[in-house]
């Protein structure tokens, strides 16, 4: 299987096991929701619902990949997607924080502390 396959099932994996997590101890009218685009390479977790008279719409996650690398977007859950992909086998060298300014990525001293 070659690299970015692996990393596509990776992420529907990891997604579908936090979705499973969040939907275990559910805010009653809200739901956690995985959406794919596999052929854009994006990989979403949402909450969709409402909690009483509030609508509740939040990114838990999203994760993309791009040139071969998986960008972390965007990432509230309390396991880290970095630290799953990192538990798979997958190199740092391959795990962006885009959430983190670009110039923080590049730091050597910084990025190895920031994955986990």
């Amino acid at each position: 299987m070659d690299r970015l396959a692996r990393y596509r099932i990776l992420l529907e994996d990891r997604l579908r096991e936090f979705q499973r997590l969040y939907n275990l101890q559910p805010t009653p009218g809200v739901e956690a929701h995985c959406v794919f685009d596999e052929d854009r390479g994006h990989y979403l977790l949402i909450d969709l619902g409402w909690a009483g008279k509030k609508r509740v719409k939040r990114t838990i996650l999203y994760a993309r990949i791009v040139e071969g690398k998986v960008l972390i977007e965007d990432d509230w859950t309390e396991q880290g997607l970095a630290n799953e992909l990192l538990a798979t086998g997958v190199p740092s060298e391959d795990i962006i924080l885009a959430f983190q300014h670009p110039f923080l990525r590049s730091l050597p001293e910084t990025r190895e502390a920031s994955l986990i």
